[in-house]
């Protein structure tokens, strides 16, 4: 069983001074039987793991991030069973991503709920690689990767290096990674080291699983599309991309 990992519970402090939950950023409209009405950034994460073959999710929000659980409910409408676990303090996203742990089961696919990329079946394609992964990264074009998670790869795929908001300049490939498939040996190594530090950068762990020799595979798309709503630049780039 696969399950799916949102975590909403992030302050948005790149964003500032808006305050409103990135999440609930309208990113999309579609006809309803109410008439027209906003899609919304976290409703399309959810989508994207349905259409990836996942029928399970965990949510992790935080106090000012209750909206989130009204809004989505059991997750019923969206074609998901939802289960909601909270961050009391905002330890950072590999924390988050730990206190979802306790629900999976086998393998889990992260989908960060303040970001959009194309295609519609990466999810999928990131899913299939677990087959034969610890660690599966979607790989994504962008030309901002010193502000974003730069995967170095060989053309196999075969990860050899995961960079964490690197110093711009130098050999920093034109990617980032967006979506990420979390084996089993990787969600042991995650739980162990959170329990270590549970300030750890995701990305730094990443680039672990690296070092110590676990199965880390890239999912390039490099005709792909990646948005990261959570800065005022990304948010724009959406708004003007028609």
């Amino acid at each position: 069983m696969v399950t799916g990992i949102v975590p909403a519970a992030g302050e948005g402090l790149r964003l500032r001074p808006f305050r409103y939950p990135k999440e609930l950023l309208p990113v999309a409209f579609e006809e309803s039987d109410e008439g027209v009405r906003p899609v919304l950034a976290i409703e399309r994460a959810l989508t994207a793991l349905r259409l990836g073959g996942i029928d399970r999710a965990v949510v992790v929000v935080a106090d000012g991030k209750l909206d989130l659980v009204r809004l989505l409910g059991t997750g019923e409408r969206l074609g998901l069973a939802l289960t909601y676990v909270h961050q009391g303090e905002a330890l950072g996203l590999g924390h988050a991503v730990s206190r979802c742990l306790p629900w999976v089961t086998g393998d889990a696919v992260l989908v960060l709920p303040d970001t959009l990329f194309r295609p519609d079946d990466a999810v999928a394609a990131v899913r299939a690689a677990l087959a034969h992964a610890d660690l599966a990264l979607a790989v994504f074009p962008t030309d901002r990767p010193s502000e974003l998670g730069p995967v170095r790869h060989e053309p196999d795929g075969r990860v050899v290096e995961v960079l964490d908001k690197p110093s711009p300049g130098g050999s920093v490939p034109p990617n980032t990674w967006g979506i990420a498939g979390l084996g089993t040996r990787f969600v042991r190594q995650l739980a162990e080291a959170v329990a270590r530090d549970p300030r750890l950068l995701l990305g730094h762990e990443f680039q672990r699983a690296v070092e110590l020799g676990l199965r880390v595979q890239a999912v390039p798309f490099p005709g792909g599309r990646y948005h990261d709503l959570g800065t005022a630049r990304g948010l724009a780039e959406l708004l003007t991309s028609g």
